[in-house]
């Protein structure tokens, strides 16, 4: 005998639509988990909500090229120095697009934190993560709260090593 369908969400009597018992805590645990995020961010770094979403797109491009591709990590992971010339540049215009925000707030914000060493501006109009200017144990401090707040919400998010349930 097969398992039946779980019957769909009851409406309320306003229209709104039920959720499965499931799906509310790991909603709110998300959203928790993301506020307490940029929390951790925004307190190390001093900087707002746009400027945190913008050094993510940039550190996640610069980063993903050598972080992500089994070869290259061999190579660079256990480098205290990662060559700029590894770390992939992306423009102020994929910025902007990736985010939703206007190019001017873009580059507005970019240049400040150009001006306070977490961007660099190559030649040609590139920018990556600085690969100086930040102290080793603020970004060790980080990834220890990131990883602490992920750890604090994996059972609520349906989350266990590594695998959603």
């Amino acid at each position: 005998m097969s398992n039946p369908r779980p019957a769909p969400a009851p409406e309320a009597a306003d229209g709104a639509v039920g959720l499965p018992p499931r799906l509310r805590p790991r909603l709110h645990a998300g959203a928790e988990l993301t506020l307490e995020l940029l929390r951790i961010y925004s307190a190390a770094l001093s900087l707002d909500i746009e400027s945190i979403w913008i050094l993510l797109c940039v550190t996640q491009q610069s980063m993903g090229s050598f972080v992500l591709d089994p070869d290259r990590a061999k190579v660079w992971n256990g480098a205290e120095v990662v060559s700029d010339a590894v770390r992939s540049p992306l423009s102020r215009r994929a910025v902007a697009e990736r985010t939703g925000l206007p190019r001017e707030t873009v580059r507005r914000k970019m240049a400040a934190m150009a001006d306070q060493g977490l961007l660099m501006v190559d030649d040609y109009g590139g920018v990556r993560v600085q690969s100086s200017g930040w102290s080793v144990g603020a970004l060790e401090d980080i990834a220890a709260r990131i990883e602490a707040a992920v750890e604090q919400h994996q059972d609520r998010l349906g989350v266990s090593a590594g695998k959603v349930q």
